[in-house]
């Protein structure tokens, strides 16, 4: 069979971990066959799918977004539909479940079959109907796998994202002798543990050197979660660390340039941790909650350090550990960039993501 082209549909515009994953696999499968980019808005993710040379469409780059819901749906579902057929496209590849909404109804009436990528842990509350509607599931870790009902495990396929390392440095700057800084990013909500880092970051005050570096929680939040994390932060600062807060931003590379120690401390177990991935490649050295899909990636003292989920000072452990000893942080670091170069490279994550989609085009016949 002949190797089809493929609409990967993000219903998301932002530079977020899931359409880096996207981006990553999208410029592999350009070595095999035609690729484009379907995502609703115009914003960070389209200006880089164009930067790569990727095709791409958004059915309001040139007009406002509809306040009504129903009625963006059908202008995205509609446009869908028209770019299925004037590019003669075989299959179509939502990178979420949300993707569905739009990608089930243009399957549905062009007759091309649809993959969703399962990035989350499965949750009835969240995932709407028409996620069971996908030919192919691709699972990104066993995670999340196990979290799916029985009836759609029949049809998913488990596939570990891809890291690219192309673009990184090699060699790696020489950071220049100072104080250690250790940083972690994400959302600022508390299933990413950002408060048990900086619980465990008061435990070392005094004791270790370092910076911390949150990247992600609103530094101008008054209320809720990230104000907390905001007073935690000032109560670190009063101890004499040094700690700086960042909103969300695009460009995670200059997190990874910046960073001597990385640390992925969610309370609830990841689906997959593209953080995780990307630290080492980067040859971070990296302390993760020891759950879910991180602990498919981080081998407890081989590639990098994990501590018990939900406890500040296991965390708080480890991460003395980190600070103070530097042929530990050698150590993991070369292992980790050693690992993810053999475990999680893009061609190997196209081929099986391909095989997915041949399976998802026979089933479909």
């Amino acid at each position: 069979m002949s190797l089809p082209a493929t609409l990967h549909v993000s219903p998301f515009n932002e530079l977020s971990g899931a359409n880096r994953s996207m981006l990553t696999l999208v410029q592999a499968l350009r070595e095999h066959s035609r690729v484009s980019i379907f995502c609703v808005r115009e914003g960070p993710l389209t200006e880089e799918a164009r930067r790569l040379g990727i095709a791409t469409y958004s059915p309001f780059a040139d007009r406002p977004l509809p306040t009504s819901k129903t009625l963006r749906w059908w202008h995205c579902v509609q446009h869908l539909r028209q770019i299925i057929k004037a590019e003669s496209i075989d299959l179509i590849h939502s990178h979420s479940a949300m993707g569905m909404r739009y990608a089930w109804p243009a399957s549905g009436f062009t007759g091309v079959p649809v993959v969703c990528h399962q990035r989350d842990n499965f949750e009835r509350s969240y995932f709407h109907l028409a996620f069971g509607r996908a030919d192919r599931i691709v699972s990104i870790s066993d995670q999340v796998y196990k979290t799916l009902p029985d009836h759609l495990k029949a049809r998913a396929h488990v596939v570990h994202n891809a890291v690219d390392v192309s673009s990184i440095p090699d060699p790696l700057p020489v950071r220049r002798p100072g104080v250690l800084r250790v940083g972690a990013a994400g959302r600022g909500v508390p299933e990413k543990g950002f408060d048990l880092l900086l619980d465990a970051a008061m435990t070392l005050a005094g004791k270790c050197s370092f910076e911390l570096h949150l990247w992600g929680p609103d530094p101008e939040a008054t209320s809720g979660h990230p104000a907390d994390l905001v007073r935690q932060g000032a109560a670190l600062r009063e101890r004499g660390v040094r700690v700086f807060q960042e909103p969300f931003r695009s460009d995670v590379h200059t997190f990874y340039e910046l960073m001597d120690v990385i640390v992925v401390p969610s309370r609830y177990p990841e689906p997959f941790g593209r953080m995780a991935i990307e630290a080492m490649a980067w040859s971070r050295p990296l302390l993760v909650a020891g759950h879910g899909g991180l602990i498919e990636i981080v081998r407890n003292e081989e590639n990098g350090l994990t501590h018990l989920p939900g406890n500040a000072a296991d965390l708080a452990r480890q991460l003395e550990r980190l600070l103070s000893d530097e042929t530990l942080r050698k150590r993991l670091s070369q292992n980790a960039a050693i690992d993810v170069r053999e475990r999680f490279t893009p061609p190997a994550h196209a081929d099986s993501v391909l095989h997915v989609y041949k399976k998802a085009i026979r089933s479909a016949r």
